[in-house]
Order: C-alpha cells, then sequence, then structure tokens
C-alpha cells in the first residue's frame, strides 16, 4: 500500500509519518516549504500552501491511499478580518482540490481530519457527541471542516474513491502546545488553579492513539465512507487533568477551590472567555462506533498517553 500523508511535518502528519515508515508502509509526505529538510530526505516534497490552484502531481502517483493531515487549525484570539475566507481557503477549496486530483491518479480511499467542533461547543456532562448527530458548528474553522466533508461525500457518492472521516477532540503528545503547554506552565511553577469546584468531562486524544486509529482506517474494509469520532476512551475533568499531570511531573498541582460561576465570571470580565470555557464546560465524544465497526480499541491508556506526551517535561 502507497500511502501520501499530507502536512508531514505538522503535530500529527509528523508522528503518522514516522509510525507508518516504522511499519514499513511505502509512505510519501507533502509539506509546506522545503525547512524540514530531513523529511525531505525521507520521501517528502513541497507543495507550497493549500487552496484551489495547488498542483498534487508530484506527490500523488501511485499513491492508494491519502490522509489529509494539513489545514488551517483553530486558533483562539485570532485577529483576521475575513475569518470565514482565513479558513475556506485551505480547508474547503485547498481539500476539494486535492480530492478531485486524487481522483484522477486512481486514489482508492481519502482519510480527512476533522474535527468534533462540527457537531458543537459543548456537551452534557454525561453524554457525548456520536457520529451521527446533527452537525451544529459555531465558529468558522468548524464550519470550514463541516463544508469540507460534506464535498468530500458528495464526491465519493458519484465515484470509486471512498472518504473517511476523523473526528478529533484535543489531540496531545510530545511537543504539544496550546492549553496542555500552559497547564504544564502553571503546575511546575506551582502556581494556583481555581478550578477544584469544576465539574466537567472532556474527551482527549493521545498522538499515539491517534496514529494507531488512522493506521486501521487505511484498511479496514468497512472503514469507506464512514464518520468515525475519536478519543483516549476515558474522559478527565480539569481537575483529573491537573492531578495526572501533576503526577508525571512529580508535582503536586496547588488546587485552589473558587465557584465555577465566579470563574467564569472573571473570565468574560478579563476577555479570556474562550480559554475558560475549555476548563470549565464538557466536551465529550462517544466512540462507541469506532470501536465496534473498526474492532479497535485505543492501544495505550490516558495514565500511558500523558506519560509519553510530558514525561519529559519534568526536567
Amino acid at each position: 500500500m502507497k500511502v501520501l500523508i499530507t502536512g508531514a511535518n505538522g503535530f500529527v502528519g509528523k508522528a503518522l509519518f514516522n509510525f507508518l515508515k516504522d511499519k514499513k508502509y511505502d509512505i510519501k509526505g507533502t509539506l509546506r516549504s522545503d525547512s524540514a529538510k530531513d523529511l525531505i530526505d525521507r520521501g517528502c516534497c513541497v507543495v507550497g500552501d493549500l487552496n484551489k490552484d495547488t498542483d498534487w502531481s508530484q506527490a500523488l502517483k501511485d499513491i492508494d491511499v491519502v490522509i489529509h493531515t494539513a489545514a488551517r487549525v483553530h486558533a483562539m484570539n485570532l485577529k483576521v478580518l475575513d475569518k470565514d475566507a482565513y479558513f475556506r481557503i485551505p480547508n474547503v477549496e485547498g481539500t476539494i482540490n486535492l480530492a478531485q486530483q486524487a481522483l484522477k491518479y486512481g486514489v482508492k480511499r481519502f482519510i480527512f481530519l476533522s474535527t468534533i467542533k462540527v457537531c458543537g461547543e459543548e456537551t452534557n456532562l454525561d453524554q457525548g457527541f456520536q457520529a451521527d448527530d446533527m452537525p451544529n458548528p459555531k465558529e468558522p474553522y468548524a464550519n470550514s471542516k463541516l463544508e469540507a466533508e460534506k464535498a468530500l461525500f458528495s464526491l465519493a457518492k458519484d465515484t470509486s474513491m471512498e472518504v473517511v472521516i476523523i473526528r478529533l477532540p484535543i489531540v496531545y503528545g510530545p511537543n504539544v502546545k496550546g492549553n496542555f503547554k500552559q497547564i504544564i506552565y502553571w503546575i511546575k511553577r506551582g502556581l494556583p488553579l481555581p478550578f477544584g469546584n469544576v465539574v466537567n468531562k472532556r474527551s482527549f486524544i493521545g498522538v499515539n492513539n491517534l496514529v494507531h486509529l488512522i493506521d486501521v482506517c487505511t484498511h479496514h474494509p468497512n472503514a469507506g465512507n464512514q464518520i468515525f469520532m475519536a478519543s483516549d476512551g476515558y474522559d478527565l475533568s480539569t481537575l483529573e487533568t491537573f492531578e495526572l499531570i501533576g503526577s508525571i511531573l512529580g508535582k503536586k498541582p496547588k488546587i485552589i477551590y473558587v465557584p465555577q460561576k465566579l470563574i467564569i465570571w472573571l473570565g468574560n470580565f478579563l476577555r479570556q472567555q474562550k480559554k475558560i470555557d475549555r476548563l470549565t464546560r464538557s466536551l465529550r465524544v462517544n466512540i462507541d462506533k469506532t470501536c465496534s465497526v473498526l474492532e479497535w480499541h485505543p492501544p495505550f491508556s490516558v495514565k500511558e498517553s500523558m506519560e509519553n506526551a510530558f514525561k519529559e517535561k519534568m526536567k
């Protein structure tokens, strides 16, 4: 099987490239620029920016499966005038262009990494989003991913190329950025964390579990033209997340107990609402369909995945 990974120097793309290389897949990768010389030496090529005019001909020859990890990702406090166009050009137009060219080259399966945000921003404490839930995106990034999903399924309906959608929660692993990097900073410096009274649950997935799931999706006969949810299979509250990361770092987090309503009010007052939402709201996914249809189960526990991600941060 010959596999193309787009965005091979990204957080997920690079981990996937190394994982499949180790499993002796015949791998190609694409990069936006020539800055990652080590990956170019290992079979990657530069295609430039992701848009409706990107030329994929050099990358797609003889490819059986495309794994599309390249995207413009969600960012908090984004300062651009036209957010819809900012995400739509690479995530929708760029994806459709790639898929259309993949068809011409006889690609058999197209795996697209999407986001649980196409379903919404929040769930109940005891219930997660499922693959067949009605989409309810709330912001431009999620809109762009949902539009790309629909376009891919429309394309697959009239062709022989199968589409596989994987909707992701927050992905973590070695050198992760964003919220997890911030949490590590807070815990290592012994800063007071006012989340002792927060009652919530969130789904995450370690990059080591994710690459294993993507591998299964490249060849499983039941994966074609399906949507799958992804997670570690065990959801954590904010307090549990702090305590688990603290135990890995060998430093007990300094938890203080502040009413959840007060935390939310302070977040709004300080214009940090989105960051506080991630730490106080529930956002869960249900992976029952993923496990049953693909006969898959996350090979690493949450504790193992987080140890793999954060143990080096003890230094």
